[in-house]
């Protein structure tokens, strides 16, 4: 999602549809491009949508706040059956439905900080995906058996992202590595893999890296600092911060528990 211009040319690329929604302002819209030559008075609350496959112009005449959302053509068919028709273009109507969605993706991308924002971000547009399917796609009415079964996270799948997650917990890697190594798109994994294990992608690595620094502070002469480093944190006080969260006791208090001594203070003079 992004704000929309208030003028000039918008490429879409071929494989996205494009929604346009009038947060704030009155404008006259003139869209041109893809078979579309059309001037419509829109206010507030105002959708437009643009199927795939061409540039399209943009201008709004008069002051205004409007975003834009692009939805790929291979997360529609992942849902449902997209027909020959395919999406139908529609310029200034009214879709309480599509609205919400659209509203709430750019609340939530406007305060990206917030707890929870990136599942809330992949939730609400999944709901955004959905309602143009419904609403937008001719004749569209079910899901499609074989596109359901391409997404779905198989164990085979599963074990693969496990595996990822397991040889690259000291790592800065992306969601987006993380669904290439599955082979899905990164809209699909994270549904899928919080579907298989109750947990999101990112949730899961937190817990896989404390569960690997409990089993370092058994060893001996480990430092705090080392076992945060090779389990993917930044620092040591980042791991007792995380560690103490999950486990509900400090690395320090935990390896006491264990029996597990300290390595040497090293601090003193030579």
């Amino acid at each position: 999602m992004m704000d929309a211009p208030t003028g000039g040319s918008v490429p879409v690329p071929a494989a996205c549809h494009l929604i346009h929604f009038l947060l704030e302002g009155r404008v006259s819209l003139r869209v041109t491009g893809g078979g579309i030559d059309r001037s419509v008075s829109v206010g507030p609350g105002s959708v437009t949508v643009l199927p795939a496959g061409a540039a399209y112009t943009f201008r709004a005449d008069g002051p205004n706040r409007a975003v834009v959302c692009a939805i790929a053509t291979a997360d529609l068919h992942a849902i449902g059956p997209v027909p020959a028709v395919g999406v139908l273009p529609r310029l200034g109507v009214t879709d309480p439905a599509l609205w919400f969605f659209g509203e709430a993706l750019a609340r939530e991308l406007a305060e990206p900080e917030q707890i929870g924002s990136g599942d809330l971000v992949g939730a609400l547009h999944l709901g955004l995906t959905i309602q143009l399917l419904r609403g937008y796609a001719a004749g569209a009415r079910r899901a499609d058996p074989e596109a359901v079964r391409a997404t779905r996270m198989t164990s085979a799948r599963l074990a693969k992202a496990q595996a990822f997650i397991a040889a690259h917990l000291a790592d800065d890697f992306a969601l987006s590595d993380l669904a290439a190594a599955v082979g899905v798109s990164p809209f699909h994994f994270a549904r899928m893999f919080k579907g298989a294990v109750s947990l999101t992608p990112h949730q899961y690595l937190t817990r896989a890296r404390i569960e690997r620094a409990k089993q370092l502070l058994h060893q001996e002469g480990l430092s705090l600092v080392r076992i945060a480093l090779d389990v993917g944190f930044s620092s040591q006080s980042h791991l007792t911060a995380v560690f103490h969260k999950v486990v509900g006791l400090t690395p320090a208090v935990y390896r006491e528990r264990c029996g597990t001594r300290a390595p040497a203070d090293r601090s003193g003079p030579v």
